[in-house]
């Protein structure tokens, strides 16, 4: 039976932001940065952080707030809630952010596998190093966590990610684009993603 402590949740028409999706990432206190590192590295992981408009992000609190409060009736040891860790707003007050990751290794020890990512024709994608600034849709579950200062509140697992406009930093930012197919082949991809939606139907791996 499915710990339903663990829910999962759909968050459609998103802005990613800080993807590290190609390798597993773990912070550099030393450097100040995400730095690409073993899957057996401490703390390695996959993340990415989904931007939402500030009424969106706000309703999306709401819903995460109402899952800790059904998961404290069922267990009345938790801690009052406190955050969604990984919320915030963005910079320029505009957006809400919401960060959700996948250990690059489980609790038992295992490699988890990476998480799933497609296109708006539902098929993987085999370049997973997208930029901030890429759309979609986003898969993530909510459980009730507690940090280290103690605090009670929500952590997001990252599941799975359908892209609808992938955005890709090139080394050469100093030269546009001029190749005729990649319009074409963008605006297919446009079409293609209008009546997509992901498969839920998919075990969660933990």
């Amino acid at each position: 039976m499915a710990n339903p402590d663990f829910k999962k949740f759909l968050v459609n028409d998103v802005i990613f932001a800080y993807p590290k999706l190609d390798a597993p990432y773990r912070f550099d206190k030393a450097e100040g940065r995400s730095k690409e590192c073993a899957k057996t590295a401490p703390g390695a992981a996959y993340s990415v952080t989904f931007q939402m408009s500030l009424e969106e992000g706000r309703a999306f609190h709401d819903k995460l707030s109402d899952h800790y409060t059904e998961c404290k009736k069922r267990n009345s040891k938790l801690k009052a809630f406190d955050r969604v860790f990984g919320f915030k707003e963005t910079d320029d007050g505009l957006l809400f952010n919401f960060s959700a990751k996948k250990k690059a290794i489980s609790n038992a020890g295992k490699e988890n596998d990476m998480p799933k990512m497609v296109d708006g024709a539902k098929k993987v994608i085999e370049n997973r190093r997208i930029g901030s600034g890429s759309t979609g849709n986003i898969v993530v579950v909510a459980h009730p966590s507690t940090d280290p200062d103690n605090h009670g509140g929500i952590s997001l697992l990252l599941d799975k990610m359908q892209v609808l406009n992938a955005v890709y930093n090139s080394e050469d930012d100093d030269f546009d684009i001029h190749d005729d197919n990649s319009k074409a082949n963008n605006d297919k991809s446009n079409d293609d993603s209008s009546s997509s939606a992901l498969d839920l139907d998919d075990e969660i791996p933990f």
